[in-house]
């Protein structure tokens, strides 16, 4: 039988399984056969994969099904929507971390959403305007409930991650659309100023209006595949598009003549903190290949 991994905890898989002719699924506790292991594959959360049924209750995964995209940290796999979470405030946003967020989801070719928490105690209006014509950027409050139903609509029928730092308030949100308040919370550490980590392991959670989610640890990384320089451009929507105007088509948006991004970032055409985020993604890359090619 063919189902989803849902969670995966102390070395068991739960894969839920939808029965035939009903509406309704059945969770199975499962182990991976040791084949996997052998072939180097690790089940990941969001994994569709084929099991045997021992019992009424257990399981084992025999295969992994091929995969739409898959990260490292948090272990997860089929990302349909990424929802990039903030805090209009405690803690403050920080935009480098968030563009890294967006930018994995560029790499794995998912689509990608802002979700501004907490407008109850600041303003949105400075997020929606660095990321106006590239993302929707949805202001929302966990709180109050204002922006849940424009939320809930860009979450339809998708299987999403909320990926962001610690303390913004995932499972908050994820708590106030699922109704059910399954999912422990915690708050800022006076201390840190750093969100305490409440979530201790990957699980997909299902939702009364059609969506999937995933609860994820609060990294304040993504991580995906590796990438290279040239790739870096491609990761940011607006200096994708602007690129073709570039006099060279290898253009890098560093110090080449007539090169159409610099020029849009001169002018404020494309915000200073995404060029910004352009640029230490690109230096880092091009670090990351250089010791490739000296190891």
């Amino acid at each position: 039988m063919i189902g989803t991994i849902v969670k995966a905890l102390s070395g068991f898989y739960y894969v839920r399984i939808r029965e035939r002719e009903s509406s309704a699924s059945r969770v199975y506790r499962c182990r991976a056969r040791g084949v996997l292991k052998k072939d180097g594959i690790s089940p990941l959360v969001g994994d569709e994969a084929e099991i045997d049924i021992l019992d009424d209750d257990d399981g084992v995964v025999t295969a992994i099904l091929p995969r739409r995209n898959s990260f490292v940290r948090p272990a997860v796999a089929n990302i349909d929507l990424f929802v990039a979470t903030v805090a209009a405030h405690d803690p403050e946003p920080h935009l480098e971390t968030l563009d890294r967020f967006l930018a994995v989801a560029e790499a794995a070719s998912a689509d990608a959403i802002v979700c501004v928490n907490k407008i109850d105690l600041g303003s949105a209006d400075f997020l929606v305007g660095v990321y106006d014509g590239i993302y929707d950027t949805l202001p929302v409050s966990a709180g109050t409930g204002e922006g849940m139903d424009a939320l809930k609509a860009a979450l339809a029928a998708k299987r999403s991650a909320f990926a962001g730092p610690s303390g913004v308030g995932k499972s908050s949100i994820i708590n106030f659309l699922l109704r059910d308040g399954v999912i422990e919370t915690g708050g800022v550490s006076r201390k840190t100023g750093r969100g305490r980590h409440t979530t201790r392991h990957v699980e997909i959670f299902r939702t009364d209006f059609g969506a999937e989610l995933f609860d994820t640890p609060g990294y304040t990384s993504f991580d995906g595949a590796t990438v290279e320089p040239e790739e870096v451009g491609s990761l940011f929507p607006e200096i994708a598009r602007l690129s073709a105007g570039c006099r060279f088509d290898d253009c890098m948006h560093l110090f080449e003549p007539n090169c159409a991004v610099r020029d849009a970032a001169s002018e404020g055409n494309i915000t200073g903190s995404r060029y910004s985020s352009y640029l230490r993604m690109l230096d880092e890359a091009i670090v990351d290949r250089r010791k490739g090619t000296s190891n």
